[in-house]
């Protein structure tokens, strides 16, 4: 779905998607966990969006279970 130039999406999507692209010291690359964890989210529904997002083209996997939005340059932290 497309709102003028703007992707739209889920409610769920944006949360993950404003995870991702914060920059604030919790935001950036995320792995599954992470997201699960700081969304209050199940490993399936984490997994799924995460999965989705990706095939849309707005994140991308840099390592397994790991994702950042696209263009990010930033490294994964354990957290």
């Amino acid at each position: 779905m497309t709102n003028g130039d703007r992707q739209v999406y889920s409610p769920l999507r944006e949360r993950v998607l404003n995870l991702l692209n914060s920059k604030e010291a919790q935001g950036g690359p995320q792995s599954v966990d992470d997201v699960c964890r700081k969304l209050n989210i199940s490993n399936t529904n984490s997994r799924s969006v995460l999965i989705r997002l990706r095939k849309k083209g707005a994140i991308e996997r840099i390592a397994h279970g790991v994702y950042r939005a696209k263009g990010d340059t930033r490294k994964y932290k354990k957290r």
